[in-house]
């Protein structure tokens, strides 16, 4: 007995606090037959012991929430990534699909201004460019296993881009309408005038023997002539954009830009 109470008076602290404890258990859990009212004391310990209790409850809950709120942003981010991911995908899809389209729509382009037309034609895709001191030409993914030649004409849905210079099995040269070595004969649409186009070396046709007598304007369409079996006629070349008569000679001076625009030539 006496070892027990001094080992209560050695821990006493921890003793009391285990008395303190059962006895608000007690009085909580407590409750058989008629309800008692609890005395002062009693209230007092109850109080006493309950703050210690929702401190340690509001402690574990917030540790509980802030470990689902981590769980959550762990997730939260993992989606955003995924979805991210999705998005870049199909953006790159997007920009596939357009330039399918654009590509498509060429083709169709192409397709139309062939029908009319009775001579066989090659569809091709431009390759290379060249455009040195006014010799222009463009390389072609088609050759003599194509039945490519030299001298047959390269055209596009908008006009005359040039003749076949140089055959390759598999390859073909090009040398476009302005450059210095081209001429092709022409008609301007609106009054039948005869010329010819010639390349200039620069981005612009010069076209050559027309009477001081003929009537040109500027915006006036030139077409092939047909002349020279070469391009077939009626297949547009350019607009006159400059015209210039002198008080003399025996031809006037005019300019024109070609239909096709041959800086961004890709199937031909």
């Amino acid at each position: 007995m006496w070892r027990l109470w001094d080992y209560i008076k050695e821990h006493r602290k921890f003793t009391g606090g285990i008395l303190l404890l059962l006895w608000s258990f007690l009085l909580v859990t407590s409750g058989g037959g008629q309800r008692v009212e609890p005395g002062l004391f009693a209230k007092l310990l109850i109080l006493t012991v309950s703050y210690p209790q929702r401190a340690v409850v509001y402690t574990i809950n917030n540790i509980i929430g802030l470990g689902k709120g981590y769980i959550f942003l762990v997730g939260v981010q993992s989606e955003n990534l995924r979805l991210k991911n999705l998005v870049s995908r199909l953006e790159e899809e997007r920009f596939l699909l357009q330039e399918i389209q654009a590509e498509n729509e060429r083709l169709r382009e192409l397709l139309s201004f062939s029908a009319p037309h009775p001579t066989s034609v090659v569809p091709a895709r431009v390759i290379g460019a060249m455009g040195v001191s006014g010799y222009h030409a463009i390389t072609i993914n088609r050759g003599e296993e194509a039945g490519i030649r030299p001298g047959l004409p390269v055209v596009t849905s908008h006009g005359v881009v040039g003749r076949v210079c140089e055959v390759e099995l598999q390859e073909a040269k090009v040398c476009l309408l302005t450059d210095r070595n081209s001429a092709i004969p022409i008609l301007i649409q609106r009054t039948r005038s005869r010329g010819i186009a010639m390349g200039a070396g620069g981005d612009r046709l010069a076209i050559r023997y027309l009477s001081r007598l003929d009537d040109v304007e500027v915006g006036d369409i030139i077409i092939s002539s047909g002349l020279g079996r070469v391009f077939p006629k009626g297949i547009r070349v350019g607009e006159v954009e400059e015209v210039r008569r002198k008080s003399f000679g025996l031809f006037q001076d005019v300019w024109a830009k070609p239909s096709a625009n041959l800086h961004r030539l890709e199937e031909v």
